[in-house]
């Protein structure tokens, strides 16, 4: 089959045989995985290996047969869990530090939604079951994403699900698959399940039986075998298991053209960058406001729905990348597959399961003495073969028939004989468990041996060392949950929650908005992967060596940062943080509650006063401006009325001129 990357025949619509071909392939590598070439070993066997089922139903029949005990001491799990241990222990912090010309610090308001997203959904405890599948075989998954059954506005979730129901892409061999083109995640679940999904999808066409292993292809069983689903929609019979069913669902990489042009702003008509999907970009040139453009194509994840058919088309995931992650274990370089410490714990454990119980075989073996007798050599043959083997009863013989022990009537019983060298087969068998995986005696708190701590402390933390590569797997799984995370948070969580900020003095809540959380580039930060088996308490040991060196240094703020880094429990931090306030706040007055209460009214009744002679000046202001608005209007008056009169003065001076010498009117003189 052609790969992802090279293969222009995406599918599209309800082409499910693309699917089923995608998964063939694929379903092949994950048996190779899961059951082994043999059919019998691989994942599967690991998880009971794990559990302590370390006999297979053949070996047990034989020993049942032979009468020998069937006995695990089973060491592979505590190890498992001493690994598992380490990971809860040192669980790391992810911070979130935009890529901008500024100083590289984290965004607060971010990085504490991420915490909250975290928190709210248990996802440490779901990531330590991860990484316990991890650690056993060698994969372990979580889904990120938000659930909106129970609340309308997205509740976040980071579930942990079984490795058995993953499947992949066959060519990817990369650490934490981040090749991978495609996932797949097949689950049997009720079939009213299934309706509650689906419910426009026809009942007969909710199971994928072409992705069971166990059923023909085409024929839908139920997933107890023996049970054939007939698609009977009645209710189930008192007592009976409800009806299973297979739904696949399959994430893959889909190309998705997208343009990059310069466009005119409706309103100002001002050129201006867009980024516009196929659709945007249709409606801008048919409105004609696309000036100049590029085409280009890119990458997005997208999830559909299988049953005997197609239940639900592709549909971008909410995340914009893959919502199933992996962590990985060791690799197993020629079949590209991965694996857990416990493949590498099997044989010495077998073997020491084996050699323990053929120790007990052989104790309670001889216990019975192993004798040749004749027949008449005891009174009473079954009163023999019951007493015999107690040490605490007497066996009657046969007259005449010790006449040869000793000279005596009576004879003590033979005692058992052990091999010579073979409680060391045993030890080597036991011992060979922890060379194989690595796992010292250290770093599982089993050593009894009178040593220094500073030695303990080495050998604990070669152990880690030998580990690095689980807890670096699951450092890299972290950064990608981290940025599918990201997404979710700033297109689906930015509608005003509030949201727990810890700050440098105090917890404060904030709303989370696409403002605060702005859609930019960012860089996920991750802490290193541990190098003891509790962090906390070796980065104490090193602050307590070099603190007496800057004793005259360190104030009561540096006190208060340092027990950050302490292994003291987080309630008693804070309870150390809120004493050292309240001493802030009684030797600095100014730090009062009381106190800035008082200066608050005092500054509030100093700007009601500057409020007031504000408002006094504002009146006076007004008033002048009118005063000066009505001195201005008398003067206009006085001007026309000045104008009104030289115009009248130049109009009778123009009519006296237009007169004749005889119309104008004789001066009248007066006698002296």
């Amino acid at each position: 089959m052609a790969d992802y990357e090279t293969d222009d025949t995406k599918p599209d619509g309800d082409d499910l045989s693309t699917f089923k071909a995608w998964f063939r392939a694929d379903n092949e590598k994950f048996k190779t995985w899961a059951y082994g070439d043999d059919g019998k070993t691989g994942a599967s066997e690991d998880f009971r290996f794990r559990d302590g089922e370390q006999w297979n139903e053949e070996e047990k029949q034989q020993l049942q047969d032979q009468g020998r005990p069937v006995l695990v001491f089973n060491r592979t799990g505590v190890m498992v869990d001493a690994v598992v241990g380490s990971e809860i222990g040192n669980r790391r912090e992810v911070r979130f530090i935009p890529r901008e010309m500024a100083d590289a610090k984290p965004n607060e308001i971010l990085t504490s939604a991420a915490e909250w997203f975290r928190d709210l959904c248990d996802a440490e405890d779901e990531e330590s079951e991860a990484f316990k599948d991890a650690v056993t075989c060698g994969m372990g998954w979580t889904e990120t994403r938000l659930d909106y059954e129970d609340n309308p506005q997205g509740e976040p979730k980071v579930d942990h699900f079984d490795p058995m129901e993953a499947r992949w892409d066959c060519n990817a061999t990369k650490s934490n698959l981040v090749d991978t083109t495609r996932r797949w995640r097949v689950r049997k679940m009720d079939l009213e399940d299934a309706k509650e999904m689906f419910p426009e999808a026809d009942e007969m066409d909710l199971n994928a039986a072409w992705a069971d292993d166990d059923q023909a292809d085409g024929e839908p069983t139920r997933n107890d075998p023996g049970h054939r689903y007939n698609g009977d929609n009645s209710h189930e019979r008192d007592g009976q298991a409800p009806k299973k069913v297979t739904i696949v669902a399959c994430q893959y990489f889909k190309r998705e053209p997208y343009y990059k042009a310069i466009i005119l702003d409706p309103e100002t008509m001002q050129p201006q960058e867009a980024e516009l999907d196929a659709e945007k970009f249709k409606m801008a040139s048919e409105a004609g406001v696309v000036v100049k453009h590029v085409k280009l194509t890119r990458k997005v994840v997208v999830q559909c729905f299988l049953g005997r058919t197609m239940l639900k088309k592709a549909e971008p995931t909410q995340t914009g990348t893959w919502t199933w992650n992996c962590i990985t274990g060791l690799k197993d370089h020629e079949k590209g597959t991965f694996y857990g410490i416990v493949r590498r714990a099997k044989d010495p454990q077998r073997w020491a399961n084996k050699w323990l119980s053929q120790m007990m075989h052989i104790l309670n073996s001889q216990a019975k003495g192993g004798i040749m007798a004749e027949k008449d050599a005891f009174e009473d043959q079954r009163e023999a073969e019951d007493s015999w083997a107690k040490t605490d009863r007497i066996t009657w013989m046969a007259k005449g028939s010790l006449a040869g022990v000793n000279g005596q009537k009576w004879a003590q019983k033979p005692m058992a004989q052990f091999p010579a060298g073979f409680d060391r087969l045993l030890q080597y068998a036991d011992d060979a468990i922890i060379k194989a995986t690595g796992i010292n005696m250290e770093l599982l708190g089993m050593r009894e041996v009178n040593q220094p701590g500073v030695l303990e402390a080495q050998r604990k933390q070669s152990g880690i060392a030998i580990l690095a590569s689980l807890f670096d797997s699951l450092r890299r799984y972290r950064k990608i949950q981290g940025r599918g995370m990201l997404n979710l948070i700033q297109n689906f969580l930015t509608d005003g929650r509030l949201v727990r900020i810890v700050g440098e003095e105090q917890a404060q809540y904030v709303p989370l908005t696409k403002e605060a959380v702005a859609d930019v580039e960012y860089d996920i930060i991750v802490d290193d992967s541990p190098t003891s088996t509790n962090e906390k308490e070796r980065t104490w040991g090193l602050l307590t060596q070099i603190l007496p060196m800057f004793k005259d240094m360190i104030g009561p703020k540096e006190v208060m940062m340092l027990a950050e880094y302490s292994p003291l429990p987080t309630s008693m931090i804070e309870k150390l943080k809120s004493m050292g306030d309240q001493q802030k706040q009684q030797q600095d007055p100014t730090q009062n509650p009381a106190f800035m209460l008082e200066q608050a009214k005092l500054q509030n009744a100093s700007k009601e006063i500057e409020l007031q002679m504000l408002q006094e000046q504002v009146k006076a202001k007004e008033l002048d401006f009118k005063m000066a608005e009505m001195g201005q209007k008398t003067e206009i008056s006085m001007i026309e009325q000045q104008t009104e009169r030289q115009r009248i003065g130049v109009e009778q001076i123009e009519a006296y001129a237009s007169l004749t010498e005889a119309q104008k009117p004789v001066p009248v003189t007066t006698a002296n």
